[in-house]
């Protein structure tokens, strides 16, 4: 179990590494896909329990985010919007790099914006420090019954958009 999981585009490992290196040094564990996949490794069960395991899904998101030519990016959106629909005290924050904007499912949410300096990966190892011995202090409250159907067809939205890429990526092989 990993208190962060690093969600990230393989073209974006750099600033991933570098982010988890400041992360880890204020001791917290984070779960990074190129640290802990190893070859013959059920890529899917092992990324799919360490998004529900984790306390905080960190969305990176750069210029190569997300990565239209792979679908992994797209997964991991999908199952860390399932598991904080059922757990409360999952917390999802996108760390955004340059200009880049967050993804659709998390306009709403405050995110952390890095320009690229070391100081700024500190900034923001620190900030998600906060957060987490914070907890999810703002618990979220009973949502109207509209705003639960709009979160399901976004979640219905973004899994459908996954499949017609995959689907897509096998008619070309």
């Amino acid at each position: 179990m990993s208190d962060v999981f690093l969600s990230y585009s393989r073209r974006s490992r750099k600033h991933a590494e570098m982010l988890a290196k400041e992360l880890q040094a204020l001791n917290i564990s984070v779960w990074v896909a190129s640290k802990e996949i190893r070859e013959g490794d059920s890529v899917e069960e092992l990324i799919f329990k360490a998004i529900k395991d984790a306390r905080l899904v960190a969305f990176l998101v750069d210029q190569h985010s997300p990565d239209v030519s792979s679908s992994w990016v797209q997964r991991e959106y999908v199952a860390a919007l399932e598991h904080s629909w059922s757990d409360e005290g999952k917390i999802l924050i996108p760390v955004l790099v340059g200009d880049a904007e967050p993804p659709s499912f998390l306009r709403h949410a405050s995110a952390l914006r890095v320009r690229g300096r070391q100081l700024d990966w500190l900034r923001a190892a620190r900030t998600i420090a906060r957060i987490l011995s914070e907890g999810n202090s703002v618990k979220r409250s009973k949502a109207p019954m509209r705003e639960q159907t709009q979160r399901l067809n976004l979640i219905e939205k973004e899994a459908n958009a996954l499949r017609t890429a995959e689907a897509e990526q096998l008619r070309k092989l």
